[in-house]
């Protein structure tokens, strides 16, 4: 495991288009948002339309099993960004890639490990919440969950 320290987002908001694989083959469209490599520790930010969020929530992917989710809930219907970190044994995968992270993912091809729901460990999982119009201009406020990814590394 290399020292790469690396932090990428996308600047436009929407980020770059990608599909996960779900334990059953089936694809799960996303937009990569943000990668970062920091030693060992992988982490990706992705966001999903609602519709794709209610299929990896009932579905539980990303490790997202109901008794590792802490207090809160998704209600508002927009886009769900879930961070999330990469399984141990599948770091050195990671820091191999060239350039940006989050880049470098949604190139690779559907199947290979990294695009595997499975493969990731989702720490947080927010959507955004409408604030004022007075307010609006000045940022963004995100309201969801945490697991226990959040606080102990993911094992496998």
């Amino acid at each position: 495991m290399g020292d790469t320290d690396t932090n990428t987002e996308s600047h436009d908001g929407a980020g770059t288009p990608a599909e996960f694989t779900m334990p059953i083959g089936r694809a799960l469209p996303a937009r990569v948002v943000s990668g970062s490599i920091d030693g060992d520790v992988v982490e990706l930010a992705i966001d999903l339309a609602h519709d794709d969020w209610d299929m990896a929530d009932m579905n539980m992917l990303f490790h997202l099993d109901w008794g590792d989710r802490n207090e809160g809930e998704i209600v508002e219907g927009g886009d769900v960004r879930i961070e999330m970190r990469l399984a141990p044994g599948l770091v050195d995968e990671a820091t191999a890639l060239d350039g940006d992270l989050a880049t470098a993912i949604a190139g690779l091809d559907r199947e290979h490990p990294l695009r595997g729901t499975d493969a990731w460990y989702a720490m947080r999982v927010t959507e955004s919440v409408p604030l004022p119009p007075h307010l609006a201009d000045k940022g963004e406020v995100r309201s969801g969950f945490t697991t226990k990814w959040n606080d102990e590394p993911p094992v496998g």
